[in-house]
C-alpha cells in the first residue's frame, strides 16, 4: 500500500507537469514518466486499485486515437484538486486514510488469530487499539497487508467503443445519400 501512495504521488505529480504544458494526459505518457521517476511499474492494474480506493481521485475517458482502431486511456484531475498544496495533501490523506482502514481490518484479524493460538493474551489484546498505542501490535507487520481484498480493480472498458455492428458499403451510401436529400430539401425550403 504503501508502493500505491507513492504511486499516487508521484501520477499527480506528473499530471500537474503535463497540465502546466496543456498535453493530453495519455496514460501511456504518466506511466512512463511516473516509472522514470520512481524506478517502479505503473501499471492499469495499479491505476484501477486507486480508483477502487477512492473513485474520485480521477477522471477517465477512453478516446479512439484518430486513423487507428487504438484506444487510449485519457487521465483527468480537476483544477480544484491542484489549486494548492493542501489540497494535493487533502487527496493523498483520503487515499492514505482508506489504507489505514485497511490496514487496522488485517491487524484486527491478526490480534484474534493470535488470541486463538495463545489464549493467555486474551486479556491483553482484546482492548489493545493501535490508535491509542500510536503503533501496531509488535508482531503485526504492516507491510505484509500488500494487497488489501477491498482493493480490486475497477473495470475499465479498453474494448473499442463497444460492438459496432460493421454495414456494407452500399447501406453506408444510402444512409449518407438519404441525410444529403434531407438537408438540400431543407435548404431548398429556406429559400423557398
Amino acid at each position: 500500500m504503501k508502493n500505491l501512495l507513492n504511486l499516487q504521488r508521484t501520477c499527480d505529480d506528473t499530471i500537474m507537469f503535463l497540465k502546466k504544458r496543456e498535453r493530453v494526459l495519455n496514460f501511456d505518457d504518466i506511466s512512463a514518466s511516473v516509472e522514470a521517476c520512481i524506478k517502479r511499474t505503473f501499471s492499469l492494474t495499479h491505476f484501477c486499485q486507486l480508483l477502487s480506493a477512492v473513485p474520485t481521485l480521477y477522471t477517465y475517458e477512453w478516446r479512439k486515437v484518430s486513423g487507428s482502431s487504438k484506444q487510449i486511456l485519457v487521465i483527468d484531475v480537476s483544477d480544484e484538486d491542484f489549486k494548492t498544496t493542501e489540497c494535493r495533501v487533502k487527496r493523498t490523506n483520503a487515499l492514505r486514510s482508506v489504507f489505514l482502514k485497511i490496514t487496522e481490518e488485517y491487524h484486527t484479524n491478526f490480534l484474534k488469530k493470535l488470541v486463538s493460538k495463545r489464549p493467555a493474551l486474551k486479556d491483553y489484546l482484546s482492548d489493545f487499539d493501535p490508535i491509542a498505542h500510536k503503533s501496531w501490535y509488535h508482531e503485526f507487520d504492516p507491510h505484509d497487508v500488500s494487497h488489501a481484498p477491498q482493493i480490486k480493480p475497477v473495470s475499465l472498458s479498453d474494448k473499442p467503443c463497444a460492438a459496432r455492428r460493421t454495414e456494407s458499403i452500399s447501406d453506408f451510401l444510402k444512409r449518407n445519400r438519404s441525410s444529403q436529400k434531407k438537408e438540400s430539401f431543407t435548404k431548398f425550403s429556406m429559400l423557398s
